[in-house]
């Protein structure tokens, strides 16, 4: 059986999840988190917080219809693994809330571990010679 695969942010903040031909793409905008934040008034955030926890499959179904414009009932019928799913819904709110500042500080520890052990080796052949 082959695994779901979770791909994104894209530069405009879709993230989708693709299993077996079925392609969930969530993208939170400020109009969705609004409308979300209008139904669920003051339980917003712990409604995303238990999702984003996986401690409530219809929390992160509701998260995931608010993320893509379907339904809940949408989303279950899918039939898209939780864990997937999760980290779909968990980096579409991250790009919704701090862009691509997450990927951007990740790729230049990166690039500062790469160019750490690049100055080293460099250093040791100097050594040698």
């Amino acid at each position: 059986m082959k695994n779901a695969t979770v791909t994104g942010p894209t530069f405009d903040g879709f993230v989708s999840i693709e299993m077996k031909g079925k392609q969930l793409s969530l993208r939170f905008t400020w109009a969705s988190l609004a409308k979300l934040q209008d139904e669920l008034g003051d339980d917003f955030v712990s409604l995303s917080s238990r999702a984003l926890d996986e401690t409530s499959i219809k929390d992160l179904a509701l998260l995931a219809a608010a993320g893509s414009g379907l339904t809940a009932d949408e989303v279950y019928e899918m039939g898209l693994p939780i864990v997937a799913t999760r980290d779909a819904v968990t980096r579409a709110w991250q790009h919704a809330f701090f862009g691509g500042v997450l990927e951007a500080e990740k790729r230049e520890g990166a690039v500062k571990k790469i160019t750490k052990r690049l100055v080293t080796f460099w250093r040791s052949l100097l050594k040698r010679g």
